[in-house]
């Protein structure tokens, strides 16, 4: 009896390991370079790069990924995707020089969660991913455009974006950053659209403001140091909005170029720590005289 036991298992790791898709044994499909070499890894990858995901479901890196040419490196063509960077690494071989791919183009993808890695030196933005998305615990330096960038009511926590060619992180509206640190970016550090919530995060000497933010938006203790332009900048860049508010609570801007909080007159504030360029008295509303 024995015997034959191990002889059926056998036979179904051959079977395992011959059919479509690389599925480890907890039901997780692993990307490494030889399935992207062979193609193969869901219905309609071809091989090479990008490595496309066609069909919902689970994805691990069991290696780093290194793109030679045009991006993207992976492909994500599907909603409700689990993509695992497994501490591994995306990136372009000559830094900067992949064309015009993303590092992960999840652009027509809702849905996508991606976490745990390293996402550099692609041609566009090093992540970009559709609607109600998450994106966890990663970094993203080095990327032509934006570090990461994700559509409306996505969350974005634990990464750090770095010398990025725009924005270190770019949110659509209802969504939430937390937790996280933009730096050294050619843009803003983290811009969010209408109605979201930035917390915990740190935004410092980026080439523009440290934190935009739409109306609607709460930040709450979140630190701009040394950036070009404001530290913050909430509800201006967003039409001058002057019915919809937002909130600022505990924030500290220190040694920001231009002001350090600059909003819409229409926002609340308490308790932020401002250090900035004095241009005459500063007004809460219409006339009355800011504490």
């Amino acid at each position: 009896m024995r015997s034959k036991y191990w002889k059926m298992t056998g036979m179904s790791l051959v079977l395992l390991a011959t059919g479509g898709s690389a599925w480890a044994v907890d039901g997780v499909v692993e990307i490494n370079a030889a399935r992207v070499a062979a193609g193969g890894i869901t219905p309609g990858d071809t091989p090479g790069f990008p490595a496309t995901i066609s069909e919902s479901g689970s994805y691990r890196l069991t290696g780093s990924l290194v793109v030679q040419g045009g991006g993207p490196a992976i492909k994500i063509d599907a909603g409700w995707v689990t993509l695992d960077l497994g501490g591994f690494e995306l990136r372009c071989f000559a830094e900067g020089g992949c064309g015009p791919g993303h590092g992960i183009d999840g652009s027509l993808a809702d849905n996508a969660w991606i976490s745990n890695g390293t996402v550099r030196g692609f041609g566009n933005s090093g992540i970009f991913v559709d609607d109600e998305s998450r994106v966890e615990r990663v970094n993203v330096r080095n990327n032509a455009d934006a570090g990461v960038a994700v559509g409306v009511g996505s969350i974005i926590a634990g990464v750090i974006a770095s010398l990025n060619g725009s924005d270190g992180i770019n949110a659509g509206l209802d969504s939430t950053v937390r937790d996280s640190v933009a730096r050294n970016n050619g843009d803003d550090g983290i811009s969010v659209g209408f109605g979201s919530t930035v917390s915990n995060c740190s935004a410092h000497s980026n080439d523009d403001d440290g934190f935009v933010a739409g109306p609607g938006s709460t930040l709450a203790n979140n630190s701009a140091y040394n950036n070009d332009e404001d530290g913050f900048d909430l509800g201006i860049e967003f039409g001058n909005d002057n019915v919809n508010g937002g909130l600022a609570i505990g924030n500290s801007a220190i040694g920001n170029a231009a002001l350090g909080l600059r909003m819409e007159a229409t926002w609340g504030f308490r308790e932020n720590v401002i250090n900035g360029i004095n241009l005459g008295s500063n007004v809460c509303g219409t006339n009355t005289v800011c504490p």
